[in-house]
């Protein structure tokens, strides 16, 4: 992420936590929170609100580079 950082570049994460290490080294982080879910030892914990976000910005950067362009 350094790398990122020394190329005038904005890092912007989406976590479960606003304390990782990965939300701490970001220039924004976007948490949000939802229950672990477990079956059999292995970690089923839902991403939809990661995902919802993720596309949610993509739109609304596009409609952005759209107006930019006129």
């Amino acid at each position: 992420m350094n790398h990122f950082n020394l190329k005038d570049s904005s890092i912007i994460s989406i976590t479960n936590s606003s304390n990782s290490t990965i939300a701490k080294l970001s220039d924004v982080n976007i948490p949000y929170y939802v229950s672990r879910e477990e079956l059999d030892g292995a970690d089923i914990t839902s991403q939809v609100p990661a995902l919802f976000t993720i596309e949610y910005l993509a739109k609304e950067v596009r409609k952005k580079m759209k107006q930019k362009k006129g």
